[in-house]
């Protein structure tokens, strides 16, 4: 008995789609392909793409947005068809958009929908494994995007770490359980500040719980608490906000000061990391650095092609913006060569994730906001530009410059006001230029 429609990989090769009822197609079959056929989406993909995606996961995903498995038992439980559906499902709907295979490629979606069916499925049974696939499954979301769902996957991930109390040693684990505990732990954590902070809700985790051995720095951690603590502020008083953002941008300089040698960002340390298989978690600490951005970009092996890279990339994008409509003519040649190529890379992530277009366009945002109000302080730390930094997932509302408050500088006469139209237009021609070819 034939089925009356194709399924996806025919249609889309639109090639004949040969397959009795329940079962995969022939052309699938014979391609090593999974079929999306009814009934067929439970089928794991042959193992020689599992082990590619897998692969492509560790090498451009895991350790950057999040750390949640230990890479030898990843790849263990993946060749011994005992890892996770959700968890495995959810990496190759990650993944595939890495494979050189186009067709491996085209199936990344059938693989995210079926680890959130799969998820869904399970969602009563709370362990260690489920906690990992709804983190998997809400970066799944976030790719899409869509921020609500995305951030549903990850309320239900920390309750159940809550309800599993992974942040309590547990005498039977070996270290290997244990040290997973700890970066799923954490890994919450930073997620929770991130997409809690990308939507404007209350956070699932709070300063002063339990907590368990500390896999970073501690230093870092209690930053994220300082920047979430004035985004959550009912009462706005820029007087009282300045001297803290002072003192928050030192502590980061203590921080970057007290890093061991070898953790500090110089090409030597990154050739260092690389040759030990740790280029791109060196570059995720450090990806603050335009230059570095650039850097990995060149050296082979290091990019930082993970999706909230593009959301690193948009707000280091914006000093260099500000510096070309605003800064002192010596400033704008490497300014502009920066942006350039800051722009060359989200271009290229927009490629791999269509999330980052958001993204960029929340740069458009932030010119017409310099343009509007036309004042050298636009980089001032008001409620708008934190909304700018941290709610990643709303849109932002028009800057409003009669509500700021009066400025001592000189007026922007009109000289000052055709050098910033001409600066203006070179802006423009490198942040709006991807969507001319759209």
């Amino acid at each position: 008995m034939k089925s009356g429609s194709a399924c996806l990989q025919c249609r889309s090769g639109k090639r004949k789609c040969n397959r009795a009822l329940g079962t995969a197609c022939e052309q699938c079959k014979k391609r090593g392909l999974q079929c999306s056929s009814p009934r067929q989406s439970n089928s794991l993909p042959p193992a020689e793409v599992v082990k590619e995606l897998v692969d492509l996961y560790i090498f451009y995903i895991h350790s950057k947005p999040h750390s949640s498995f230990h890479e030898p038992s990843l790849r263990q439980a993946a060749r011994d068809g005992t890892l996770n559906h959700g968890i495995l499902f959810g990496i190759a709907g990650l993944s595939a958009r890495f494979s050189a295979n186009p067709q491996v490629r085209n199936q990344g979606h059938i693989f995210a929908n079926q680890a959130g069916i799969f998820v869904q499925t399970n969602i009563e049974n709370i362990c260690l494994e489920n906690v990992q696939a709804l983190i998997i499954v809400g970066n799944v979301y976030f790719a899409r995007p869509n921020s609500d769902y995305e951030s549903l996957y990850f309320v239900i991930a920390n309750r159940m770490a809550q309800l599993l109390q992974l942040h309590k040693e547990n005498s039977a684990d070996n270290e290997v359980a244990r040290e997973v505990k700890r970066r799923v732990w954490w890994s919450l954590y930073l997620i929770d500040q991130w997409a809690s902070a990308g939507l404007g809700l209350p956070k699932n985790f709070h300063s002063g719980g339990p907590v368990p051995r500390l896999p970073m720095d501690e230093v870092a951690f209690s930053q994220l608490d300082l920047n979430l603590e004035l985004v959550n502020q009912t009462h706005w008083d820029e007087n009282s906000i300045e001297p803290r953002v002072l003192s928050l941008a030192a502590q980061w300089a203590k921080f970057e000061y007290e890093l061991p040698s070898i953790m500090v960002y110089t090409l030597h340390n990154l050739n260092f990391h690389v040759r030990r298989g740790e280029g791109r978690t060196f570059v995720a600490l450090h990806l603050e650095y335009c230059e570095l951005i650039r850097t990995s970009n060149q050296h082979g092996g290091v990019e930082a092609l993970y999706n909230t890279a593009g959301h690193m990339t948009v707000v280091s994008s914006s000093v260099l913006l500000h510096t070309l409509l605003f800064g002192d003519d010596h400033e704008l040649p490497l300014a502009r060569h920066r942006l350039e190529s800051n722009y060359e890379f989200l271009v290229k992530l927009r490629e791999i994730w269509p999330s980052v277009d958001i993204t960029m366009q929340r740069l458009i945002a932030f010119q017409d906001a310099c343009l509007r109000t036309a004042q050298i302080d636009t980089h001032r730390f008001d409620k708008w530009m934190v909304k700018f930094l941290l709610h990643h997932a709303l849109a932002l509302d028009e800057k409003n410059p009669a509500a700021m408050p009066p400025q001592s500088g000189l007026p922007v006469g009109p000289v000052e006001n055709t050098r910033l139209l001409e600066r203006s237009r070179v802006t423009e021609s490198i942040i709006r230029a991807p969507y001319v070819t759209l």
